[in-house]
């Protein structure tokens, strides 16, 4: 007597649920992507950006609870301090620099305060080059900054908080946003480190 062969899904041209699930959601997916609009595409961003705030103070109060250092370090005052520093730095910076001078005198504690690359990436944002008659000149097309918010994302290690800054500025085409990370030590409350996410969004 033979082996009776059972047919299978792939022997008899049969395709499993699972799979006419899949081809159906890739095929939706392909079509959103190809015809989604541009305000989609920002509405989406806004929302992630939204998003990363509200988790970020999630993980701020758990940070906080879970701090070894919660009962022998200030916590809360060595924060502020940070946020106030971090938030005056960054305003400043973008949106508040308007000429050379405004640069020069503020640069050095722009410096100390962000960290030479954050500085740079976001010196990028608030100088631009210009055509003179004596040659290239510098012009800072940013004319304020609309809001600033810092929040730690984790403090377990005080000498390497986690930080994300969130902020917002305008220039004549309209609003922008940026998202700049931090590593930041509280004890001598200066940056180890950071950058800078390239979203950017136009309203």
């Amino acid at each position: 007597m033979g082996i009776k062969n059972t047919p299978t899904p792939e022997n008899n041209g049969f395709v499993a649920p699972t799979r006419v699930l899949a081809l159906v959601a890739g095929t939706v997916w392909l079509v959103a992507i190809v015809g989604w609009p541009r305000t989609k595409q920002l509405d989406t961003v806004k929302a992630q950006v939204t998003s990363t705030q509200v988790a970020a103070k999630k993980a701020q109060y758990e940070a906080k609870q879970n701090s070894p250092y919660r009962s022998l370090f200030d916590l809360n005052g060595t924060e502020q301090t940070a946020t106030n520093k971090i938030k005056n730095a960054v305003s400043t910076m973008l949106g508040g620099i308007h000429s050379d001078d405004d640069l020069k005198n503020h640069q050095a504690e722009l410096k100390a305060t962000l960290g030479t690359s954050v500085y740079k990436k976001l010196l990028k944002v608030a100088q631009a080059k210009m055509a003179s008659e004596d040659g290239m000149k510098n012009t800072y097309p940013l004319t304020e900054n609309s809001n600033t918010v810092v929040t730690f994302q984790d403090v377990s290690d005080v000498t390497h908080a986690m930080i994300i800054v969130v902020t917002t500025y305008k220039d004549d085409s309209g609003t922008h946003k940026r998202v700049i990370n931090l590593n930041w030590n509280l004890k001598t409350q200066t940056p180890n480190g950071g950058d800078v996410q390239t979203v950017k969004l136009n309203n």
